[in-house]
């Protein structure tokens, strides 16, 4: 099955292109450019998604998130907490994330770490939890 995102301004490294589309095919994107010029003709094995004049481009990963959906990662360092922030990140165009770790005791580091790997080996709705971002006087 194929997917083709079309109808908005496609948005690229170089250029926006006004009436923009995206074909991905499996897990990879196969063709972006015109309309025109990527979809494909009529075909049952296409998914069609009109954008509706809305922006198509890339998603954006956060390196460094301390909290969102009223959380803060380092206060309650919890699968419950990346939950809220994976579901609450795609509205803003977050498709994966660094939840950060201030300064704290070593038994917060502990939970944080175990909550991102659990959130890492069993993801959440919404945005992916790509790891854990430290701070500290040591870690960087």
């Amino acid at each position: 099955m194929s997917l083709l995102l079309h109808g908005g301004d496609l948005y690229t490294p170089n250029t926006v292109v006004r009436d923009g589309a995206v074909l991905v095919r499996g897990s990879r994107i196969a063709a972006v450019g015109p309309a025109r010029d990527v979809a494909p003709t009529q075909s049952a094995d296409v998914e069609r998604i009109d954008v509706g004049g809305g922006i198509i481009a890339p998603g954006f990963v956060d390196l460094q998130i301390n909290g969102a959906a009223g959380t803060l990662f380092t206060e309650e360092p919890t699968t419950e907490t990346l939950a809220a922030m994976a579901a609450a990140l795609p509205q803003f165009g977050c498709t994966s994330f660094l939840p950060t770790l201030l300064s704290c005791s070593e038994e917060v580091a502990h939970r944080a770490l175990a909550a991102a790997a659990q959130a890492c080996a069993r993801p959440p709705a919404g945005a992916q939890v790509l790891g854990l971002h430290m701070e500290g006087p040591f870690i960087h």
